[in-house]
Parts: C-alpha cells; structure tokens; sequence
C-alpha cells in the first residue's frame, strides 16, 4: 500500500452521518464532506479540530484499489472554538497585523 498524498484539514462541523471537513491546498480552502464515522474512528470529534487525510492506493489481485486513513493532528481537547476575548489595545495591534484599520467606534 502506498500514500499517493497527504492532505491537511480540519473537521468544520457534523451534518447528519456526514461531516464538513476543509482542506488546506495551495493556499485555499476546499470544503468536502466526509462520512462522519471516518473522523470520530479517527478520534476527530470536535469543531476546528485539524487532521491528516492519507489518500491510500493498492493493488488487490491484479485490481487497484483506493482508500483513506484518517490521523487526528491534535487531540479534541486542543481544539479551540471560542473566540479569544482581545481589550481594546490587543484588538488594534490585531487588526495592524491583519492589514485592517481599526474603527474605534464599532
């Protein structure tokens, strides 16, 4: 068996039996859905959690065959979805970094 590729992502939310996942590629984001049992096998359970996806390829019996591995990058517990709560002076700072102005008044 062989990876033909790796690809980083993180799980975006739970629909039903299936969940929205996004991958990082080239720079973009590219939204998929993933059976749900693939990620909590996988110990991915929670929202913004980050994994790897392993595009798997074999060859069966003279049939090549193709199949997904799910690694969690870090543990449920480490995946942060609250937002950070920044003062007044930490936002501004943000926002410079970021590129933005900041409007005072907001």
């Amino acid at each position: 068996m062989k990876v033909k590729r790796r690809l980083q992502a993180f799980f975006v939310q739970e629909e039903g039996e299936e969940a929205r996942v996004a991958f990082v590629a080239g720079g973009k984001l590219i939204h998929y859905y993933l059976p749900i049992k693939l990620l909590h096998d996988a110990g991915v359970r929670v929202e913004n959690q980050p994994f790897e996806l392993d595009e798997l390829e074999a060859t069966v019996a003279g049939v090549p065959m193709t199949g997904y591995k799910v690694r969690a990058s870090a543990p449920a517990q480490d995946a942060r979805t609250a937002p950070l709560g920044l003062d007044q002076d930490r936002q501004q700072k943000l926002a410079y970094i970021l590129g933005r102005k900041w409007d005072a008044g907001r």
